[in-house]
Protein backbone atom coordinates (compact mmCIF):
# COMPACT_ATOMS: atom_id res chain seq x y z
CA UNK A 1 0.00 0.00 0.00
CA UNK A 2 1.36 3.59 -0.72
CA UNK A 3 0.27 6.93 1.20
CA UNK A 4 0.68 9.67 -1.37
CA UNK A 5 0.98 13.07 1.00
CA UNK A 6 0.62 15.94 -0.99
CA UNK A 7 2.27 18.93 0.53
CA UNK A 8 3.01 22.57 -0.83
CA UNK A 9 6.95 23.53 -1.15
CA UNK A 10 6.32 27.17 1.09
CA UNK A 11 4.16 25.85 3.67
CA UNK A 12 5.07 25.15 7.15
CA UNK A 13 3.57 20.73 7.48
CA UNK A 14 5.81 20.19 10.34
CA UNK A 15 2.80 19.34 12.65
CA UNK A 16 0.75 17.64 10.25
CA UNK A 17 3.05 15.56 9.03
CA UNK A 18 4.54 14.58 12.51
CA UNK A 19 1.28 13.34 13.50
CA UNK A 20 0.36 11.19 10.22
CA UNK A 21 4.18 9.46 10.47
CA UNK A 22 2.63 8.50 13.92
CA UNK A 23 -0.72 7.39 12.80
CA UNK A 24 0.08 5.25 9.71
CA UNK A 25 2.88 3.74 11.43
CA UNK A 26 4.95 3.43 7.52
CA UNK A 27 7.15 0.30 6.46
CA UNK A 28 9.64 2.84 4.40
CA UNK A 29 9.31 6.58 3.49
CA UNK A 30 10.06 8.26 0.05
CA UNK A 31 9.93 11.70 -0.73
CA UNK A 32 10.34 14.10 -3.49
CA UNK A 33 14.17 14.59 -3.18
CA UNK A 34 17.51 13.93 -4.87
CA UNK A 35 20.65 13.48 -2.66
CA UNK A 36 21.93 16.66 -3.78
CA UNK A 37 18.60 18.41 -2.86
CA UNK A 38 18.71 16.74 0.30
CA UNK A 39 22.51 17.86 0.81
CA UNK A 40 21.43 21.28 0.33
CA UNK A 41 18.20 21.33 2.34
CA UNK A 42 20.45 19.17 5.68
CA UNK A 43 23.02 22.30 4.94
CA UNK A 44 20.29 25.70 5.03
CA UNK A 45 18.58 24.00 8.35
CA UNK A 46 21.67 23.47 9.85
CA UNK A 47 22.51 27.58 8.47
CA UNK A 48 19.23 28.59 10.04
CA UNK A 49 17.80 29.14 6.41
CA UNK A 50 20.88 30.20 4.55
CA UNK A 51 22.90 28.73 1.66
CA UNK A 52 21.53 28.15 -1.94
CA UNK A 53 18.23 29.11 -2.29
CA UNK A 54 14.97 26.77 -2.47
CA UNK A 55 17.54 23.63 -2.03
CA UNK A 56 18.93 24.06 -5.16
CA UNK A 57 22.81 23.26 -5.50
CA UNK A 58 25.41 25.26 -6.86
CA UNK A 59 25.13 25.45 -10.74
CA UNK A 60 21.57 25.15 -11.20
CA UNK A 61 20.61 27.35 -14.51
CA UNK A 62 19.86 31.15 -13.62
CA UNK A 63 15.80 30.93 -14.44
CA UNK A 64 15.34 28.19 -12.00
CA UNK A 65 17.40 30.02 -9.61
CA UNK A 66 15.72 32.99 -9.84
CA UNK A 67 12.50 31.12 -9.13
CA UNK A 68 14.06 29.14 -6.58
CA UNK A 69 14.59 33.06 -5.17
CA UNK A 70 11.04 33.24 -5.40
CA UNK A 71 10.06 29.84 -3.44
CA UNK A 72 12.11 31.35 -0.56
CA UNK A 73 10.38 34.44 -0.42
CA UNK A 74 6.72 33.06 -0.36
CA UNK A 75 8.31 30.53 2.47
CA UNK A 76 9.30 33.24 4.59
CA UNK A 77 6.02 35.44 4.29
CA UNK A 78 4.39 32.29 5.06
CA UNK A 79 7.21 31.19 8.21
CA UNK A 80 9.30 28.69 6.57
CA UNK A 81 12.14 27.46 4.09
CA UNK A 82 11.29 25.37 0.81
CA UNK A 83 11.20 21.79 1.19
CA UNK A 84 11.40 21.72 5.23
CA UNK A 85 8.46 19.05 4.65
CA UNK A 86 10.97 17.07 3.19
CA UNK A 87 13.25 17.46 6.08
CA UNK A 88 10.35 16.74 9.13
CA UNK A 89 9.87 13.13 6.51
CA UNK A 90 13.68 12.63 6.70
CA UNK A 91 13.93 13.46 10.46
CA UNK A 92 10.54 11.27 11.18
CA UNK A 93 12.16 7.96 8.97
CA UNK A 94 15.65 8.35 11.67
CA UNK A 95 12.69 8.58 14.84
CA UNK A 96 10.68 5.84 13.36
CA UNK A 97 14.04 3.91 12.64
CA UNK A 98 12.62 3.30 9.07
CA UNK A 99 14.23 3.22 5.64
CA UNK A 100 14.18 6.08 3.68
CA UNK A 101 14.21 6.55 0.20
CA UNK A 102 14.90 9.65 -2.27
CA UNK A 103 12.58 9.26 -5.42
CA UNK A 104 12.68 11.83 -7.46
CA UNK A 105 15.54 12.56 -10.51
CA UNK A 106 18.52 13.93 -9.79
CA UNK A 107 18.41 17.94 -10.12
CA UNK A 108 21.54 17.96 -11.67
CA UNK A 109 19.78 15.35 -15.37
CA UNK A 110 16.90 17.70 -14.92
CA UNK A 111 17.76 21.20 -14.95
CA UNK A 112 19.56 20.70 -17.77
CA UNK A 113 16.57 19.16 -19.52
CA UNK A 114 14.11 21.36 -18.64
CA UNK A 115 16.36 24.32 -19.78
CA UNK A 116 16.90 22.44 -23.28
CA UNK A 117 13.36 21.81 -23.64
CA UNK A 118 11.21 25.51 -22.93
CA UNK A 119 10.41 27.60 -25.15
CA UNK A 120 11.20 30.96 -26.13
CA UNK A 121 7.93 32.29 -25.06
CA UNK A 122 8.16 30.10 -21.64
CA UNK A 123 11.71 31.31 -20.77
CA UNK A 124 9.20 34.88 -20.72
CA UNK A 125 6.62 34.22 -19.16
CA UNK A 126 8.45 32.47 -16.36
CA UNK A 127 10.75 34.84 -15.80
CA UNK A 128 7.61 37.65 -16.01
CA UNK A 129 5.41 35.56 -13.30
CA UNK A 130 8.95 34.72 -10.89
CA UNK A 131 9.42 38.86 -11.12
CA UNK A 132 5.45 39.62 -10.54
CA UNK A 133 6.09 36.86 -7.63
CA UNK A 134 8.39 38.37 -5.64
CA UNK A 135 6.35 41.60 -5.13
CA UNK A 136 3.36 40.45 -4.78
CA UNK A 137 1.89 40.33 -0.77
CA UNK A 138 1.57 37.11 1.23
CA UNK A 139 -2.05 38.23 1.80
CA UNK A 140 -2.39 37.50 -2.24
CA UNK A 141 -0.34 34.65 -2.07
CA UNK A 142 -2.16 32.62 0.69
CA UNK A 143 -5.67 33.88 -1.10
CA UNK A 144 -3.89 32.12 -4.15
CA UNK A 145 -3.10 28.50 -2.09
CA UNK A 146 -6.23 28.75 -0.52
CA UNK A 147 -7.78 28.75 -3.92
CA UNK A 148 -5.29 25.78 -4.99
CA UNK A 149 -6.79 23.82 -2.66
CA UNK A 150 -10.27 24.62 -3.59
CA UNK A 151 -9.83 23.52 -7.18
CA UNK A 152 -5.98 21.50 -8.13
CA UNK A 153 -6.84 20.37 -11.13
CA UNK A 154 -7.79 23.72 -12.52
CA UNK A 155 -4.11 25.06 -12.20
CA UNK A 156 -2.10 22.32 -13.08
CA UNK A 157 -4.16 22.17 -15.74
CA UNK A 158 -3.63 26.24 -16.23
CA UNK A 159 0.28 25.54 -15.91
CA UNK A 160 0.14 22.92 -18.97
CA UNK A 161 -1.66 25.28 -20.81
CA UNK A 162 0.78 28.11 -20.25
CA UNK A 163 4.13 25.83 -19.46
CA UNK A 164 3.43 22.63 -21.73
CA UNK A 165 7.49 22.41 -21.66
CA UNK A 166 7.90 22.52 -18.02
CA UNK A 167 4.97 20.44 -17.43
CA UNK A 168 5.96 17.67 -19.75
CA UNK A 169 9.37 17.71 -17.50
CA UNK A 170 8.57 18.90 -14.25
CA UNK A 171 5.53 16.97 -13.88
CA UNK A 172 5.06 14.07 -16.51
CA UNK A 173 8.76 12.86 -16.62
CA UNK A 174 9.48 13.03 -12.79
CA UNK A 175 5.67 11.26 -12.47
CA UNK A 176 6.73 8.63 -14.52
CA UNK A 177 10.17 7.68 -12.82
CA UNK A 178 8.68 8.11 -9.45
CA UNK A 179 5.43 6.03 -9.24
CA UNK A 180 8.20 3.30 -10.94
CA UNK A 181 10.10 3.40 -7.71
CA UNK A 182 7.63 3.88 -5.46
CA UNK A 183 5.92 0.37 -6.82
CA UNK A 184 8.91 -1.00 -6.06
CA UNK A 185 9.36 0.08 -2.78
CA UNK A 186 5.45 -0.95 -1.95
CA UNK A 187 6.09 -4.22 -3.51
CA UNK A 188 9.44 -4.94 -1.09
CA UNK A 189 8.02 -3.45 2.64
CA UNK A 190 4.45 -2.91 1.94
CA UNK A 191 2.94 0.01 3.51
CA UNK A 192 5.27 2.92 2.03
CA UNK A 193 4.21 6.80 2.94
CA UNK A 194 5.30 9.10 -0.29
CA UNK A 195 5.40 12.63 0.67
CA UNK A 196 5.20 14.71 -2.56
CA UNK A 197 4.75 18.44 -3.87
CA UNK A 198 0.97 18.53 -4.04
CA UNK A 199 0.61 19.04 -7.91
CA UNK A 200 2.36 15.28 -8.24
CA UNK A 201 -0.53 14.03 -6.36
CA UNK A 202 -2.62 13.45 -9.18
CA UNK A 203 -0.22 11.92 -11.98
CA UNK A 204 0.95 9.22 -9.70
CA UNK A 205 -2.35 8.35 -8.39
CA UNK A 206 -3.08 7.56 -11.71
CA UNK A 207 -0.04 5.60 -12.94
CA UNK A 208 0.12 3.63 -9.58
CA UNK A 209 -3.57 2.79 -9.32
CA UNK A 210 -3.57 -0.09 -11.59
CA UNK A 211 -0.96 -1.42 -10.15
CA UNK A 212 -1.35 -1.01 -6.18
CA UNK A 213 -3.57 -0.22 -3.84
CA UNK A 214 -2.97 3.76 -3.21
CA UNK A 215 -4.72 6.28 -0.63
CA UNK A 216 -4.34 9.95 -1.17
CA UNK A 217 -3.63 12.54 1.72
CA UNK A 218 -3.81 16.72 0.86
CA UNK A 219 -2.47 18.79 3.96
CA UNK A 220 -3.31 21.99 3.64
CA UNK A 221 -1.77 24.41 6.52
CA UNK A 222 -3.46 26.94 8.46
CA UNK A 223 -3.72 30.00 7.06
Amino acid sequence: MILLVGVAHVLDMRKYLTGLFSEVAPAAIAIELDPDRLASLLERSQSDGKGPPGGKPAGTPLLLRVWSTVQDRLAADLGDIPGSEMLVAYQAAQELKVPLFLIDDPIRQVAPRLMSSLTPRERVLLLISSVFALVTPSRIVKKELANYTQDREAYVAAMRSQFPSMARVLLDERNLHMAQRLKLLSDKFGKVVAVVGDAHVSGLEGLLRTQTEVTVRHLVAEA
